[in-house]
């Protein structure tokens, strides 16, 4: 999917120093180098040396989506047109690779306007243009110097060690200070644990020199096995219903609330006066025989 010539020292002026005639497998082994500088994930080459790469130079990882990546060095200044067709057929690998999302790493210099253009042709897939300007931005920072020398040949000035070895220094602090505080965490989490860990020893024991649990206690058979609903009260009959009619779509007015209608107990054709079984008052739980 790249493109490009035998490899030359590259010019150091203005922005030529990426318009050089850039082979194949280089240029795909720097956009590769370009993904693992700004922390993506599973970044793997296809076929840097040759070969069928099924529409896609470079396969990583980023956010949880799959991404893949395509470059296009060409050995001279392309037409805007071109550009474009080489887009859109490279973004035809998003489909075919099962990919959530595209790169395109292009060496020419693209306006504001042209990079909209690309990736409003994507129809909402999320894309990134690495262009000229971004390119050189990434490999003139202090961590890409050491991609720029080892791939255009140009080594790091004076201020760019100084420069490049800050960084590290701080990149080494802000790590160094992550791991202090993820083992803050731990030792907070154990701490946690522990706690809960003695409070509930505690507990164990004080019950245990306390009184003895009502369930050991001797209960006559018939209150205890026979008829275990003798002590039932009526907040404890609106208790139990509520929990026997909790998956049920009854409406919330009439879970665990006794009816405040007149109900009998009788033949299919009987009355409020002829029925066996009447309840004088509905809320009192009592019944008139």
């Amino acid at each position: 999917m790249a493109h490009g010539a035998a490899f030359a020292t590259p010019p150091q002026s203005g922005l030529a120093w990426l318009c050089f005639l850039f082979p194949l497998t280089q240029a795909e082994r720097l956009c590769a180098a370009i993904l693992h500088l700004e922390s993506f994930e599973e970044v793997d080459p296809q076929h840097p040396l040759g070969g069928p790469d099924g529409l896609k130079d470079v396969k990583y990882s980023k956010d949880g989506k799959t991404w893949i990546a395509a470059a296009y060095f060409p050995p001279k200044p392309p037409t805007f047109n071109e550009i474009q067709t080489k887009f859109d057929h490279d973004f035809c690998g998003v489909a075919a690779n099962g990919a959530q999302a595209f790169a395109f790493f292009v060496n020419q210099p693209l306006t504001i306007s042209e990079r909209g253009e690309l990736q409003s042709r994507t129809g909402g897939v999320p894309v990134e243009i690495y262009h000229l300007e971004r390119i050189r931005s990434l490999l003139d920072a202090p961590k890409g110097c050491g991609i720029r020398m080892e791939y255009l040949r140009i080594p790091m000035t004076e201020s760019e060690q100084w420069a490049f070895w800050s960084t590290m220094n701080y990149d080494v602090v802000r790590k160094l200070s992550e791991k202090e505080r993820r083992r803050d965490a731990q030792m907070k989490s154990m701490q946690d644990t522990l706690n809960k860990l003695l409070a509930r020893t505690t507990a164990i024991e004080m019950n245990l020199h306390g009184s003895p649990s009502s369930l050991q206690q001797t209960r006559p058979p018939f209150e205890s096995v026979e008829m275990p609903t003798a002590s039932f009260s009526a907040s404890t009959v609106c208790w139990l219903h509520r929990l026997v009619t909790e998956d049920l779509a009854l409406p919330e007015a009439v879970r665990g609330r006794f009816r405040g209608v007149q109900v009998w107990i009788g033949s299919a054709d009987s009355s409020r006066e002829t029925a066996r079984l009447c309840a004088a008052t509905a809320r009192s739980g009592s019944w008139a025989h």
